[in-house]
């Protein structure tokens, strides 16, 4: 269990020791309706990502350019938010980027994303 869960829940009167199960169940099924942090928070940044890129702000044209240094650096032909190649170009990224960070959260959670970017060309 993730440090700050062990620390907020017995500060808000819950049991630490509490199953995930029970923790982040609806309450539809009498259960706590514990948001799971992991997962709002690679949505916020996916939504975040979306947003600013598809709107064209200042953070959206550095996230845009930092996606194509990304692509230049990894040496990959095709999209980035392709998840069938995750594997094989996580291993030459650095796991401290929010850009990995992002792609990691969006394999694994099997989430597709159009945004478009520069890509390497095949020499002839």
């Amino acid at each position: 269990m993730a440090p700050e869960i062990c620390v907020a829940l017995p500060k808000a009167g819950i049991s630490s020791s509490i199953s995930s199960i029970v923790r982040h169940a609806p309450t539809q099924s009498l259960e706590l309706a514990v948001p799971n942090l992991y997962t709002a928070m690679g949505r916020a940044r996916t939504s975040l990502l979306i947003e600013h890129c598809w709107q064209q702000t200042l953070t959206g044209k550095l996230l845009q350019i930092s996606i194509e240094n990304h692509v230049l650096d990894v040496g990959l032909f095709g999209y980035i938010w392709d998840n069938t190649r995750f594997a094989s170009y996580s291993q030459w990224c650095s796991r401290h980027s929010w850009l990995y960070s992002e792609c990691s959260f969006n394999n694994e959670k099997e989430i597709s994303l159009a945004i478009h970017h520069v890509q390497l060309v095949h020499p002839k």
